[in-house]
Parts: structure tokens; sequence; C-alpha cells
């Protein structure tokens, strides 16, 4: 027997029956890329520290130390990083025909899941703000629901406003509007 979720890049675990997939999100690239560049600028802090070190007379006697807290200074960033990447790649947001979705990865080895069923999606707030959203067209989208489940809040999506007319789209197909 197949396993479902893992025959379509479409589909995922714990998908019902008769759920078809309509969009899955990830935050807009202009995440990933800005810590990059962080990345790069913290990448250049020791070579400046070298230039200034070694012009003193004592720097190649002690210079295996230095040398030593640079491997572990950028063994560091690179966890940093590694982690911030798997983090964006793992965390989205799947919009089905039954339900709005969302993963988080929160950590290496935690994550959440919370959906609400398209029955309960009440309103779908869009918030642009800042001038590289604007720019770039990313922004945060709020989803208010009816009943126990708590609206979701998302952050830094790409074309929120294509997003949210999408989402109330199918609102209104399941609802029968």
């Amino acid at each position: 027997m197949a396993i479902p979720y893992l025959q379509s890049k479409n589909s995922f675990e714990a998908q019902q029956e008769g759920e078809k997939t309509i969009l899955i999100i990830r935050r807009h690239w202009f995440v990933p890329v800005s810590l990059l560049i962080v990345f790069l600028f913290f990448a250049f802090v020791p070579f400046l520290i070298y230039f200034f070190l070694s012009r003193f007379n004592w720097f190649l006697e002690f210079s295996f130390i230095f040398w030593f807290f640079v491997v572990v200074f950028f063994l560091f960033w690179w966890v940093v990083l590694f982690k911030k990447v798997m983090m964006y790649v793992l965390t989205c947001v799947v919009l089905t025909n039954k339900r709005l979705i969302r993963i988080t990865t929160k950590g290496i080895f935690k994550y959440e899941r919370e959906e609400i069923p398209l029955s309960n999606i009440q309103d779908v707030t869009v918030k642009i703000s800042g001038f590289f959203g604007s720019l770039f067209d990313f922004g945060d989208i709020e989803v208010q629901s009816a009943g126990a489940t708590v609206g979701f809040y998302l952050t830094k999506l790409p074309h929120p406003q294509k997003i949210k007319e999408k989402v109330l789209e199918v609102v209104g197909r399941g609802s029968g509007f």
C-alpha cells in the first residue's frame, strides 16, 4: 500500500480523504535573503579583526588562539544559518478545499500544526507595512475564525492580497455563497 502523502508534491501528512491542496505558501524570499546578507556581513568581521591585530608584534605568537576563535565563530554562524534556513523551508501555510493549515517549525525537533476549517473562517485581513514590504509585495495576513478555534496571524507572506482573495474564494465556494 502506498503512503498517500508521499505520492504527490501537492499532498501532505494528515491529509483527509477527498481533500485537495489549493495553495502551499512559504514566507517571502526576502526573509532568507535578508538573513544571508546579515550572515555575509558577520563573515567579514573576523577578517577585519585580523587586519587590525596583525599589525602587532605579539600577534604571530598568539595567532593560533585567534584562528581557533574564528573557527568557533564560523561554526556558530553555520549552525544558526542552518537552523534559520530549515525553519524557513519547513514553515508553511496550506490551503485546501476543506481547511487552512499553518505548519510552524519552532526548532530542530519541534513544530506546531494548527488548522481552521473553512466553514469557520469569518474574515481575512491584509497588512503590508514598510518600504521593503511595499516594494517586494509581502505582508501579514490575519485570519479570523468563529468557534473555539483562534484565528491565525501569518507573517511575511508573498502577494498577501492575492492570497486573501484566494482564501475568500475557496471559503465562498465551500459555504455555498
